[in-house]
């Protein structure tokens, strides 16, 4: 055996992280048999049989260390079957979450140094350099023996954002307008807080933190510990982008030198003005509008932007065109005619940027181009098929997306796909090449269904 490649928890002089030992003392709970000599108060040899657990042998990925695996934030969450084998998973707050694999069952021959009376730990914790033996007074003889072990990996897994998606939207859609809602929301039992989460999905809360982040998941407060999160119905957002649109246009608000609470009480007005008995049961419409104007800002959406009523409102040109361009397609249901569409655009834009004219380019996600023939000639239009109204899952998306079009180039695809995968697992040639086929015509290439 190589000593560089394991670390005993008894031996103070090998330090090598890869591999752990358990201590003498998790070992003395259940399992093997173990069999002492010890001499009783009367003077007289009496046997006493122990009993030992299977041994585990754990390798550490590089990235973590012993100390970061033994820490206090460190825990099993919970254990489930995979492959047919035992498996459970290790949450760091500070270093991601893993998967312990059981990759091999053998028998080890396990040396186990003296043990002092009245002590679980072994007292071979000696100089080696100097050769110094330990005191033989008060050392109990414990022979080496065979117990069963078992090798494990760590596997790094990361958060599942179809699974965290599916959670949110199962218990946690919130409908403004639903007296319901409005009660729980009241006495903040809406929604599900971070540790709620992470044990729901078995990862870190800072893992869930980011990935609800990622998601624009409304957050009931700024005390992201004690916060609940949840999802805003697609009614109640429409219906706030809506009214910060109108007032933009109508009360013609400058959006450079403005402030959010400019903003937001000629958003409350308009939403009063437009449907005022609608309105009125919109419960905490300003916090809703205040979301919705969060994510409307330049930049990447984060919970922690310093963000107030006094702040600049700092919109991004993009972001509202992007948030026009969906007010026009809930106008109607037929696909728009591209030329018609983009009159229509141009129209309803907020001056935001005199230079600013929108393009095909800022559809992506949201429309895609269609020729229909049309009083016998081919005419572009633009169908509204939006990227958030499609499944999480991939599998399930790609079984939307092919319903649509039988064969889709890689670039009209991506727009549908990037938001869903993660950056460190699968990147996006690898998911096109497991969930499609890929054929060229012309010189070009499409992607079919697998």
């Amino acid at each position: 055996m190589d000593r560089n490649k394991y670390i005993c928890a008894d031996d103070r002089c090998n330090e090598c992280p890869s591999l752990i030992e358990l201590p003498i003392a998790d070992l003395k709970k259940a399992g093997t048999s173990l069999e002492t000599t010890r001499r009783n108060n009367t003077g007289k040899d009496e046997k006493r049989t122990a009993t030992l657990p299977k041994l585990m042998l754990m390798e550490l990925p590089n990235e973590l260390s012993l100390e970061q695996f033994v820490a206090t934030k460190s825990r099993i969450m919970s254990t489930k079957m995979v492959n047919g084998g035992n498996q459970a998973r290790l949450v760091t707050e500070r270093d991601g979450s893993y998967d312990i694999i059981k990759v091999e069952t053998s028998n080890a021959l396990i040396m186990v140094p003296p043990i002092e009376k009245g002590s679980t730990r072994s007292t071979l914790n000696h100089d080696v350099r100097n050769k110094k033996r330990p005191r033989k007074k008060g050392l109990v003889s414990m022979p080496a023996r065979k117990v069963d072990s078992s090798f494990m990996e760590l596997h790094r897994v990361h958060i599942d954002k179809s699974q965290l998606n599916e959670i949110l939207a199962s218990t946690c859609l919130y409908d403004p307008y639903n007296s319901n809602h409005q009660n729980a929301y009241d006495s903040s039992n809406f929604g599900l807080s971070l540790s709620e989460l992470s044990a729901k999905v078995c990862v870190s809360q800072k893992e869930v933190y980011e990935g609800l982040e990622s998601m624009e998941v409304f957050r009931s407060c700024s005390d992201y510990a004690n916060a609940r999160y949840f999802i805003i119905s697609e009614e109640a957002m429409q219906d706030s982008c809506d009214a910060i649109i109108s007032s933009l246009v109508e009360k013609e608000i400058n959006v450079q030198h403005s402030t959010v609470r400019t903003l937001l009480d000629a958003s409350m007005a308009m939403l009063e003005e437009q449907s005022s008995s609608h309105v009125e049961r919109m419960h905490d419409a300003r916090n809703i509008i205040c979301h919705s104007l969060h994510l409307l800002r330049r930049g990447v959406f984060q919970y922690d932007d310093r963000f107030s009523d006094e702040s600049n409102l700092n919109l991004d040109t993009k972001k509202l065109a992007r948030t026009v361009a969906h007010q026009i397609f809930h106008s109607k249901s037929e696909p728009w005619c591209q030329e018609a569409f983009f009159s229509e655009w141009i129209r309803r834009m907020p001056e935001v940027e005199e230079s600013f004219v929108p393009s095909l380019e800022l559809l992506k996600g949201i429309a895609i181009v269609e020729e229909i023939l049309n009083e016998d000639t081919q005419k572009l239009f633009l169908k509204y098929v939006p990227e958030k109204k499609l499944p999480f899952r991939v599998s399930d998306r790609f079984e939307i997306l092919f319903k649509l079009r039988s064969k889709w180039a890689g670039a009209d695809l991506e727009p549908y796909l990037s938001t869903i995968i993660e950056k460190s697992e699968n990147s996006l040639s690898e998911v096109l090449l497991l969930h499609t086929r890929v054929a060229t015509h012309n010189g070009k290439k499409w992607h079919t269904k697998k």
